[in-house]
């Protein structure tokens, strides 16, 4: 079977690395249209949970992940001067770019081919594939090229965004 994902991305690095890992024979190829050193955002956050089932199917990848992460049980909220302590929420984060190198260490070993720097700009040039995987985000051109078929729709809403920050630099 030959498998295209498109998007080097978390999501896309890792369906890579774990299809690979259980069907040996498959040839993945991931599409990324970045450099493999170029990220868009700073982080990301794992709940406690999350990385529970992370350990639990695949202990390699939470160990190697688990090793770089900042961890946090409290979150100090801070709004018009006034602190606020909310205990027990338990998450863990980790650098875009350590997760990314992380990743595409794991699926070039599990035998992936990492194409960076190709756009893949429509679904036609990807003939010959079994499968295709869309891990390319909110502009996905596997989903536009599908929209009828998958159902899909968008709407652009007024959201209010909270960006957390923190001056912990080390692990607790």
């Amino acid at each position: 079977m030959r498998i295209a994902v498109v998007g080097g991305g978390p999501a896309g690095l890792y369906f890579g690395y774990l299809w690979r890992r259980r069907h040996a024979d498959a040839v993945v190829t991931v599409f990324e249209q970045n450099p493999e050193d170029a990220t868009f955002g700073f982080g990301v956050v794992f709940s406690d949970r999350a990385m529970e089932f992370l350990r639990d199917d695949d202990p390699g990848t939470a160990n190697a992940i688990s090793a770089k992460m900042q961890t946090w049980s409290d979150i100090t909220l801070v709004h018009r001067g006034e602190a606020v302590r909310i205990d027990g929420v338990g998450f863990s984060a980790i650098g875009r770019l350590e997760l990314l190198r992380l990743l595409q260490e794991r699926a070039s070993s599990a035998g992936c081919e990492l194409r960076f720097r190709t756009a893949v700009t429509s679904v036609g040039e990807l003939a010959g594939y079994d499968l295709i995987v869309g891990a390319d985000g909110v502009n996905s051109v596997v989903r536009r090229s599908h929209e009828g078929d998958f159902g899909t729709s968008l709407s652009w809403l007024d959201t209010k965004f909270a960006w957390f920050g923190t001056t912990r630099g080390s692990k607790r």
